[in-house]
């Protein structure tokens, strides 16, 4: 290294190179890290945000700049009514003022917040858990199962796909304001389990019997991204194959207006987050959950995954003794956003994004602000080049899970190639002087242009327990492009579900999905579908040559049934029992008829391929088994061509209410 620096320098002193330049080479060297093996590729992603259940409602609020704050839904207030009945609860609250007869004639106010549609339903069939024990699992364990589960299948890693692996579990949680579930609802043994602080991340690993580390991280604000920093380490210590990291907040116990709280303080007066801005008052508190599915870069590219972006480095640290427990230390964030930039190996100029934590307090915008400015002062003296915004003023501050929300914004802004606007947004806090500095706020929506440079950016989040963190983001780019692979002009395409009515919702998803611009090669459809799902007792399967032709036999059973007669379409139900039971003679089928398909596809797939069998004929009888339950080794079907995994819908979870009875004055 230090002869690099001697002939940069050589070259300078011989104008063969001009100062700005060589201070560029030399910044670049400076953050260079020993080795590019220690990048993490996003290969799935989930959440539920206000107003948003899937990744794309969430970007399309972003985008368009739509406030996701306001009033609690008419079903969870009447569930909080419920709870505020018991006497003993409402007396037990901060500054309770709330009286019985309040409670009875509805004249409780809850304030305005990033509220959830809901938190009460859950797909317990699909997890395999009885109603009974899932009706007292916390909603906080049921919500981050199904967004776990979602981003797995996102990334093409379904059904049983990493069943056994070496899998970890990172969640962020802050558990200081944690559900009061289990205290507000009648007792029973399953509460044990069910609102367990570190269950919150392993009961996923018991379900798919995963070994990697499972760990509920709580550093107040900071928990989700330091959840993903650490997956991260162990992902480069090869401690596992794959992680997922997120975090989740979820509140039953509201803010009532007037009543305060323990952190009334920080909080703004009239609900509106103003980060930046010259009004800023306080924050406001949103719900949330999302969830990354990682993987070492490197891996990703060699097994052909989806990449939607790279993590190329982060870091952690302290404030220690700051100006007291709970204030933040310009100081530590700067170290800790220096750190990032190092173990990315970037030149800050490079940066072009930073997704501030931004919670809109008079005291934490100017230092974050400051602590940024100066860290980048100590590579470049540019002024206002890197925009900056929070997705904290769309969606609240979704406490635990807000790390991840930014991630996730930065992450689809990069795929989109266009930067949301941060609202709420008029004239800068006076006690920040944006004009002297690197950064400048975007408050219009703008395109994210690539050029010489990837596009690369950088997320701050920052706890109420002096834990800070930082994550440094590039877009995808070579590692997302797809290798060609030999044409094939017919495959089978597969959908299933536990019960008729969820086919019946997979099926509305396929079809929104292939209504869309951004539509995959049908081999690539075919095989992910196949291969990163699960296979269920309802089960579709068609014989097709083309996108074009497996859309329309979708829309003709989504027209005609899913007993349609339409050519190369195939259903069955089995649910395999015992044989000679009453279920098996009202049409489930016997154990012994699904060994024998399964024993049926397994002769018949014994020397044949997806290329030996381009054949409507051989296909069909091959669909004919997997509807009747077979078992089907869909890896011998593909062999060793290399296929690439491709973003599908995933399975519609059945939204069934398992909320327990409250508990009642005695």
């Amino acid at each position: 290294m230090s002869l690099i620096k001697s002939y940069i320098i050589r070259q300078v002193a011989a104008n063969a190179l001009s100062k700005e330049e060589a201070s560029k080479m030399l910044a670049e060297l400076k953050t260079k890290p020993q080795t590019q093996e220690n990048e993490i590729a996003v290969i799935g992603m989930a959440c539920r945000f206000p107003r948003a259940n899937s990744i794309g409602q969430y970007w399309e609020n972003l985008i368009n700049g739509r406030n996701c704050i306001g009033e609690l839904s008419p079903l969870r207030r009447k569930d909080y009514l419920d709870i505020l009945a018991n006497k003993s609860f409402r007396n037990s609250m901060i500054n309770s003022q709330i009286t019985e007869e309040d409670v009875r004639q509805g004249r409780v106010e809850f304030a305005e917040a990033g509220y959830l549609d809901e938190i009460d339903k859950f797909d317990a069939d699909f997890f395999r858990i009885s109603q009974n024990e899932a009706m007292f699992i916390d909603p906080i364990q049921r919500v981050f199962m199904e967004i776990a589960m979602e981003a797995i299948e996102d990334a093409g890693y379904g059904g049983k796909k990493i069943y056994g692996t070496r899998t970890a579990i990172y969640v962020g949680r802050d558990y200081t304001n944690s559900s009061i579930y289990s205290i507000a609802t009648e007792q029973n043994a399953m509460h044990l389990t069910g609102s367990w602080t570190g269950i919150l991340a392993t009961r996923l690993s018991y379900l798919l019997n995963l070994s990697g580390p499972g760990m509920v991280i709580d550093t107040a604000c900071s928990s989700g991204a330091t959840a993903i920093h650490e997956a991260c380490r162990t992902l480069k210590n090869g401690e596992c194959d794959y992680a997922l990291a997120g975090g989740v907040h979820l509140s039953i116990q509201h803010d009532i207006k007037g009543q305060g709280s323990m952190l009334s303080m920080v909080e703004s007066g009239d609900s509106v987050i103003r980060t930046f801005d010259k009004r800023a008052n306080g924050t406001v508190w949103g719900e949330g959950v999302g969830v990354l599915m990682l993987k070492p870069l490197s891996k990703a590219v060699l097994d052909r995954d989806n990449v939607y972006a790279v993590i190329k480095g982060s870091a952690v640290n302290n404030d220690g003794a700051s100006n007291g427990i709970t204030s933040p230390n310009a100081h530590a964030q700067e170290k800790v956003i220096i750190q990032a930039w190092k173990e990315a190996g970037i030149n800050p100029e490079s940066l072009s994004y930073i997704e501030a934590h931004g919670t809109g307090t008079v005291l934490g915008d100017p230092i974050e602000v400051k602590a940024l400015s100066n860290a980048f002062s100590k590579y470049t003296r540019k002024k206002q080049f890197c925009a900056i915004g929070s997705v904290k003023t769309t969606i609240g501050h979704v406490v635990a899970a807000s790390g991840v929300a930014s991630v996730i914004k930065v992450i689809l802004s990069m795929k989109n190639g266009m930067v949301p606007a941060i609202t709420n947004f008029e004239e800068p806090n006076p006690y920040i002087n944006f004009c002297e500095s690197p950064m400048y706020v975007n408050d219009s929506r703008r395109l994210w242009e690539s050029g010489e440079q990837p596009r690369r950016a950088g997320v701050s989040s920052f706890g109420f327990s002096g834990t800070n963190c930082h994550i440094v983001l590039e877009e995808a780019g070579e590692a997302a492009s797809k290798h060609d692979h030999e044409q094939q002009d017919l495959n089978i395409f597969t959908m299933s579900a536990i019960k008729e009515s969820v086919l019946y919702d997979y099926i509305d998803r396929y079809i929104q999905f292939f209504e869309g611009a951004d539509i995959c090669g049908f081999m690539d459809t075919c095989f992910t579908a196949n291969t990163g799902r699960g296979h269920y007792a309802h089960r579709l399967a068609f014989v097709a040559g083309s996108i074009e032709e497996l859309k329309a036999k979708i829309l003709a059973v989504k027209q005609n049934g899913l007993l349609t007669s339409a050519e190369g379409v195939f259903y069955g139900y089995h649910n395999a029992v015992p044989q000679n039971t009453d279920a098996a003679k009202q049409g489930d089928g016997s154990k012994s008829e699904k060994i024998e398909a399964s024993r049926l596809a397994e002769e018949f797939l014994s020397d044949k391929t997806i290329y030996d069998m381009n054949d409507r004929e051989l296909l069909n009888e091959l669909c004919k088994l997997y509807v009747k339950g077979a078992d089907i080794s869909w890896g011998r079907i593909y062999g060793e061509r290399n296929f690439n995994k491709v973003h599908l819908p995933v399975y519609p979870f059945e939204r069934v209410r398992l909320w327990a009875n409250v508990k009642r004055d005695e």
